[in-house]
């Protein structure tokens, strides 16, 4: 389960908003704070033997139990998505964004103008996905290598989108593996064959 608890639960009701909308949210008030998990109802609340990292806003966030990083999809109609697998084996869902020859291949709403009307969450991973893309074939072409942090905070946000996480929970957790971040970047990059693909 991924386990965040708010310290400030007397004066918010609400969860964090990338939990806010996940199918398995629970939650748990005591001794002043607000436990919120996205998993199996019965491991939300405290955890003394976890390990708990801090984030913003006096939140802080812990994994416990058996964490399936599925439990965390966030379904997109607008956003074909395929699975992907970190260092451990887990799988975890990642957007498609960019088609094999580099386009845009997630669907979009249109404007006065009749163009696409991209939200912010669109127009976000379509330039990191168009970045890494860049990066990806610099670095086969010139034996360069990818621009790690970069690279890095491009697969964390990328999987936020199509995942109940934060960028900031991934990286205070350290969920970001080499296999992961290469999964997603080739993923949502359009350069190598996906598995499992969906639309929705």
């Amino acid at each position: 389960m991924l386990l965040v608890c708010d310290n400030r639960a007397a004066t918010r009701k609400e969860a964090p908003p990338w939990m806010e909308g996940a199918g398995n949210l629970q939650t748990r008030d005591g001794e002043g704070k607000r436990w919120w998990g996205i998993g199996d109802g019965y491991l939300c609340g405290p955890q003394e033997r976890a390990t708990w990292r801090p984030l913003p806003n006096d939140l802080s966030v812990t994994l416990v139990g058996a964490f399936d990083p599925r439990t965390l999809s966030h379904q997109q109609l607008w956003c074909p998505t395929a699975a992907v697998a970190d260092l451990k084996g887990r799988v975890w869902l990642a957007p498609a964004v960019l088609s094999p020859d580099g386009g845009r291949q997630f669907r979009t709403s249109y404007g006065e103008d009749w163009l696409p009307l991209l939200t912010p969450e669109q127009d976000t991973a379509e330039k990191m996905a168009n970045a890494a893309r860049h990066a990806l074939i610099a670095s086969s072409t010139d034996g360069s290598g990818l621009p790690m942090p970069a690279a890095a905070h491009w697969a964390a946000e990328l999987l936020a989108s199509v995942n109940h996480v934060s960028p900031r929970a991934i990286a205070a957790l350290g969920l970001m593996d080499d296999a992961l971040l290469m999964g997603v970047l080739l993923c949502a990059s359009g350069l190598t064959p996906r598995l499992e693909a969906s639309h929705g």
